[in-house]
């Protein structure tokens, strides 16, 4: 599935939703039953397919659901988990809702002992991930090495590739301008 949040609209075409919702999960943070109401009208009025919506109650500060939403994990006994990273942007409700779904969803929750961004981090899948020079940056007091070491313990990652940044200005994530193929 997939994780938005709404509060006053989602940040992205209702009618992308609903298409989702054709085949998926379309999973909504929402912060009470008004705002899951006012939702459920504009994803009706889209066409969506609610019976592939689901709602998750958790207060927000912003949209950016990529950045601060639950990194999922599959452990050596294939059990599924949740890597909550520090939040690299001082949005103290952003930060709690891996921890929120952890618990709405009865997946075990491991705080990551390292500030991040979701929109800073692309895997693979298979033990490859890459990222800018902005990890290294936002964790000052850990070396190279260590930053590898703990992506390495928490989900996985064999060879984390961090690259300079392409713009002088910008959020620096890695998602901005990269993607894996193949």
């Amino acid at each position: 599935g997939c994780i938005v949040r709404y509060s006053y609209g989602f940040g992205v075409p209702t009618s992308m939703l609903a298409e989702i919702s054709e085949d998926i999960t379309v999973w909504v943070i929402v912060a009470n039953s008004s705002q899951e109401s006012s939702a459920t009208s504009e994803l009706q009025s889209a066409g969506a397919n609610m019976s592939n919506v689901d709602w998750i109650y958790g207060d927000t500060d912003s949209i950016w659901t990529r950045d601060y939403g639950p990194w999922f994990i599959i452990d050596g006994n294939d059990d599924q988990g949740i890597v909550d990273h520090i939040y690299n942007r001082p949005r103290p409700n952003d930060d709690l809702i891996p921890q929120v779904i952890g618990a709405d969803w009865s997946i075990p929750v491991y705080g990551m002992d390292l500030e991040h961004t979701g929109g800073n981090y692309m895997s693979d899948g298979r033990g490859i991930a890459i990222s800018t020079r902005l990890v290294i940056e936002e964790n000052p007091s850990l070396s190279e090495a260590e930053i590898d070491s703990i992506m390495h313990a928490y989900v996985g990652i064999d060879t984390y590739h961090k690259l300079d940044y392409i713009m002088s200005g910008g959020i620096h994530h890695i998602d901005c301008w990269a993607k894996f193929l193949s």
